[in-house]
Order: structure tokens, then sequence, then C-alpha cells
């Protein structure tokens, strides 16, 4: 089961018309169909917290290089991240896809 999730945030929650956007919808299905997850909301502006967050966790699974270029992805606006590592985006893979990917990660 994986420990953490990471949701990479880029624009605002809640748009002018007071509609959710895809992000919330995502971050409360996730939340809902994984309680166990520990769900963190990260700006993407916040690299420097972010990127050596990613690296380490990505270094214990891989090289330096490898770890590298999977830090890097994690500082995308949007990112979705599982134990440290970039999974995809959450315009890509919506709710869905991140739970399909902790379904196949448990």
């Amino acid at each position: 089961m994986p420990a953490d999730v990471c949701l990479d945030h880029g624009p605002a929650v809640e748009s002018a018309s007071g509609s959710v956007d895809e992000f919330t919808t995502t971050y409360r299905q996730v939340a809902a169909s994984v309680p166990a997850a520990d769900i963190q909301v990260v700006s993407a502006t916040n690299t420097a917290y972010l990127l050596p967050w990613a690296y380490r966790s990505a270094r214990m699974r891989c090289g330096r290089f490898a770890a590298l270029r999977l830090a890097m992805r994690a500082t995308v606006p949007g990112a979705a991240i599982v134990d440290g590592l970039p999974v995809g985006d959450v315009e890509t893979l919506g709710a869905d896809g991140i739970i399909a990917y902790l379904d196949v990660a448990r």
C-alpha cells in the first residue's frame, strides 16, 4: 500500500463561478477510495520542498540520474506523485487513473 500520495496543485482550487475543478474532484475521490493514503497537496511553486523530497524518495528505488529525472517530473504543475514517484498528472489521469494506480500498487 502506498504510504504517500502527493498531488501537485497549480491553479486555484475553486473557480470564480464557484465550480469545483478537476484537482479538487480528484483529491476528494482518492481520499474517499483510499482512506489509508496520506494525501499531501503541494504547490508547484514550492520547489525548495518538492524537489529534494521527490529526489530522496526516488533515490531509494533507483540510481542518482534516474532519481533526478523523476524529481524534475515531480515539480510539474498537476503532477500526481505516489511514494515519491511521479505517475502522471491530475488532468490526464483523473481520479480513476490515480485510484487504479494505487490499487495496482497495493
